[in-house]
């Protein structure tokens, strides 16, 4: 008999961890490998897989504890969406705050935009990412965000039976828009950054966890992810590969491949991985950098702004976009999101359970 499924794995969280790790490298070693920009963007698929897949095993125990209970799933929603925003607007609007007061870059124009979680499409009218400065990795917020809005909602419009459908056609848009992208020439940041082109990762996300929480489909999920995942790895391999000759094949092909791994791994951390890998993801100092990775992810943006001057001034040798710069500010930020984690978001996470279903 499987074991019963649970919100919080321990090696979970220890992959949170490795996707950050992924992000960080891009953001913050980018001169010393271009491949960085395909680790970070790996990185990003995952965590963009685990939010379609936890999202959707949250609310789907809220309306089962709803329906015990004689409640309506419209109170569930407004449950869901207070307690999302409990989790996330602290730390994202104090991040705002503080690029504001330190009058970043681009902070000001696009204040409107990101206040709103509508930063990927600022993104795409102002011509590319430069237009957010260092708050430029906030346009996948806002993807996530909307992605939480809507498929809360859509949970409790649609029967679960076709929930499955409705992920199906999420796992197909992300390719077919950027194929149809491409071919009537739409900009690179329309392609990459607009809403439709992320939602085949989270669609392989609720894909995975309407699987993982129907029992007849769980004990015999380990090895079609695994088959899944290793043509995953393939494809995704062929793609950056021959990313200069096809590139239209990169760019439709990469995401839904390292979705598939992200299945994979995400599944195998919930039922635990054993030996080297499993003792990996669960040593504690790895999870615990998981368990602080929103705020890892948001507050990044304040490393370079922070580090740079005082490096210069002392003469340290260390110099943005290489290694020695990428485990100076993973630190600096780490210790930041720390003090965020024990002093804001674990309190308010306390808080927070009031809002629960059950």
């Amino acid at each position: 008999m499987p074991k019963k499924a649970t919100l919080r794995s321990t090696q979970l969280d220890g992959l949170r961890a490795f996707a950050m790790a992924g992000v960080f490298l891009d953001h913050f070693a980018w001169k010393q490998m271009k491949e960085w920009d395909v680790v970070g963007w790996m990185g990003l698929e995952v965590f963009l897989a685990m939010s379609g897949f936890l999202t959707t095993m949250i609310l789907l125990k809220d309306h089962a504890a709803a329906e015990a209970a004689g409640r309506s799933r419209w109170a569930v929603l407004g449950q869901f969406y207070i307690r999302r925003a409990l989790r996330i607007f602290p730390v994202y609007y104090l991040a705002l705050g503080v690029a504001l007061a330190a009058n970043f870059p681009h902070a000001r124009e696009a204040f409107g935009w990101l206040a709103t979680y509508t930063a990927n499409l600022y993104v795409i009218a102002a011509g590319g990412l430069e237009s957010l400065g260092y708050l430029s990795h906030l346009w996948s917020m806002s993807v996530q965000e909307q992605f939480y809005i809507a498929w809360a909602l859509l949970m409790v419009l649609v029967p679960r039976r076709w929930l499955t459908w409705v992920a199906c056609g999420m796992v197909l848009t992300g390719p077919l828009y950027r194929f149809v992208g491409i071919q009537v020439g739409l900009s690179d940041t329309a392609v990459y950054f607009f809403t439709p082109s992320c939602v085949d990762a989270l669609g392989l996300g609720v894909l995975l966890c309407l699987a993982y929480t129907t029992p007849a489909l769980r004990p015999r999920l380990g090895p079609g992810l695994a088959a899944l995942a290793g043509l995953g790895a393939v494809v995704a391999w062929v793609a950056t590969a021959v990313d200069d000759t096809r590139p239209t094949f990169t760019v439709v092909a990469f995401t839904p491949a390292i979705g598939l791994v992200a299945c994979w791994l995400i599944y195998g951390a919930m039922e635990g991985f054993k030996g080297p890998v499993g003792w990996v993801l669960g040593w504690r100092p790895v999870a615990y950098v998981g368990r602080i990775s929103y705020g890892l992810f948001v507050y990044q943006f304040l490393a370079r702004p922070l580090v740079t001057p005082l490096v210069e001034r002392f003469g340290l040798g260390i110099w943005p976009g290489g290694m020695r710069a990428f485990f100076l500010y993973s630190v600096v930020t780490i210790a930041i999101a720390s003090l965020s984690w024990h002093l804001l978001e674990k309190p308010i996470h306390g808080y927070a359970q009031r809002f629960r279903a059950a």
